[in-house]
């Protein structure tokens, strides 16, 4: 156990904790004035001074400062592990800089899968999705027996950093830069199927759509959420096979990241509804997007 990690007696204060971090969105500015988290630096820590660096001197010294972090984002073997903190934003504020949280005497690994579902298990029962969520896309799809979730709300990890590393198995990444309501931006994409560990949290059959700027020193690993400039942004799945919409996501409000995915007992009902005439792979369903105004297709 390191020094300055966040420890937690047991999982009832982990549950606590968790509930404390995702009441509000204000809840990250004010995370200092929980207990556990009083006087320790956490993943969310690092990245958002990583953030604000503006010379590359202060990058330097933020380097010297928590090498072990930087040695993991450097280190391309294993840059994926980052990717686990996508879908589980809130462990990025209780993760020390090696990636752990200690809860029970146990330590438990945000960079690890297993660590993951480990500290997964001992979460909180979610509060229920609004209805509604303009935070994160809505409408949209073929049937209203089918479900959906749009978990982690937009605010809750828009001070975390994405990149070529943020892919999961079976869930592939693409991304470009283009000019975007007169600024440039780089836009990154997924598709197919993210991982949800418990089944009641982030992941399922869906897609993402992403507004990001580059960092300036690290522009080819680090590319932080632009959700000072939102837009437009919606997305319908296609199916290839049928030439239909398996479902769509729209906002009506401006957001920097839409994301929807159709939980996965939901697409095996799916497929068996499409008389299992669907594409070989979840990654092989149409993306047509649209960015303020301006249509994409992947």
């Amino acid at each position: 156990m390191r020094k300055n990690s966040v420890v937690l007696e047991d999982k009832n204060e982990f549950a606590k904790t968790i509930k404390q971090l995702t009441k509000s969105k204000t809840t990250f500015a004010r995370r200092k004035a929980i207990p556990a988290l009083a006087e320790r630096t956490t993943i969310l820590d690092i990245f958002q001074k990583l953030c604000a660096g503006k010379t590359q001197q202060s990058f330097e010294r933020l380097v010297a400062t928590h090498p072990a972090f930087f040695e993991l984002a450097q280190d391309k073997s294993n840059q994926s592990r980052l990717s686990l903190l996508r879908s589980n934003p809130v462990l990025a504020c209780l993760a020390d800089e090696s990636g752990e949280v200690v809860v029970g005497g146990d330590a438990y690994s945000v960079f690890e899968e297993d660590g993951v579902q480990s500290l997964n298990r001992m979460m909180p029962d979610p509060e229920p999705e609004p209805e509604p969520s303009p935070g994160g896309g809505s409408g949209g799809g073929v049937s209203t027996k089918y479900v959906f979730t749009e978990l982690p709300p937009e605010w809750l990890v828009q001070s975390l950093p994405c990149g070529p590393w943020t892919v999961l198995p079976g869930y592939p990444t693409k991304f470009f830069d283009t000019p975007i309501g007169g600024r440039n931006v780089l836009v990154q994409l997924w598709k197919g199927s993210c991982p949800d560990y418990l089944g009641h949290s982030a992941g399922g059959v869906g897609a993402e759509v992403g507004l990001y700027n580059r960092d300036a020193w690290l522009p080819d690993t680090f590319w932080w959420p632009d959700y000072d400039h939102k837009k437009a942004i919606g997305f319908m799945l296609f199916n290839p096979k049928t030439n239909a919409e398996l479902f769509s996501a729209s906002s009506s409000v401006p957001i920097w990241w839409s994301h929807k995915w159709m939980k996965f007992p939901s697409y095996d009902q799916y497929v068996r509804d499409q008389n299992r005439n669907v594409p070989p792979s979840t990654a092989d369903y149409v993306l047509r997007y649209k960015i303020d105004g301006r249509s994409f297709s992947w």
